[in-house]
């Protein structure tokens, strides 16, 4: 087995392996946040978020669900969560 497939099986059980303990706390968690935790939990399989995204398609196709079945939302770029305050100077 190369080294690549061989780094693609790893990623793809550690994606599952998060997917199911995202799913035990009955959460959802962006594909960006989702890079995030597996940055910090695998930094040696998981140095971009192209990785990421390109494994959930992976673990997609070989359970047949959807992103959103695994707990996984994408979000559109620039979104805000919390509270935002503008303050508008009139100078």
């Amino acid at each position: 087995m190369r080294e690549n497939d061989a780094k693609a099986f790893v990623r793809v059980w550690k994606v599952m392996e998060m997917c199911y303990k995202i799913l035990g706390e009955g959460k959802l968690v962006t594909q960006r946040e989702l890079f995030y935790k597996l940055l910090s939990d695998s930094p040696k399989y998981f140095s971009c978020q192209r990785h990421v995204n390109q494994t959930i398609q992976d673990v997609v196709s070989l359970l047949r669900c959807t992103r959103q079945s695994l707990g996984i939302m994408a979000s559109s770029r620039g979104a805000l969560i919390g509270r935002l305050v503008l303050h508008v100077c009139v100078c």
